[in-house]
């Protein structure tokens, strides 16, 4: 879902060379999905395993609330895919709005059997909606290039 390798189980706490600090003050971004930008920086990494012991007092402080912010952060710092579902959606809906339309048509002139008025309706209600989605998702790609435009990272 995002552009860039980050390794598996990394976290937070890590030994980095000079070079790697300086790389990343040079980012000038305020929210920081740190496990990203290093990966995304492309230095050499080298993991270290350990054996973590269990946890002897208490619970977590990270509940699935903030893990979901966090794996947010994480997509909306390197991809703007999300900015994208919506014409994705948008196009689907306007398919399955024409595909609609014409077993309509067929119901109606073959069938006779639709109500008077409701398939008009549902047809032009969901070819709009699926018309302001593709809209939403032309807007959202601008959007998508502002932001990477705005982070300033270095090329």
């Amino acid at each position: 879902m995002i552009p860039i390798e980050v390794p598996l189980d990394t976290g937070d706490f890590r030994l980095m060379s000079r070079r790697v600090v300086v790389a990343m003050r040079e980012l000038r971004e305020t929210h920081r999905f740190v496990r990203g930008l290093v990966a995304w920086i492309g230095f050499k990494q080298t993991a270290v395993e350990y054996d973590r012991a269990a946890r002897v007092a208490g619970e977590t402080k990270y509940p699935f609330r903030k893990m979901i912010a966090f794996a947010f952060d994480g997509i909306a710092s390197f991809s703007i895919l999300p900015l994208r579902l919506a014409t994705y959606l948008g196009v689907l809906v306007g398919v399955a709005s024409v595909l609609y339309a014409m077993s309509a048509i067929f119901a109606h002139f073959g069938l006779h059997a639709t109500v008077p008025g409701w398939t008009t309706t549902v047809v032009l209600v969901s070819f709009l909606f699926s018309v302001q989605l593709l809209v939403t998702g032309v807007l959202g790609e601008y959007i998508g290039r502002i932001y990477e435009q705005v982070k300033q990272r270095p090329l």
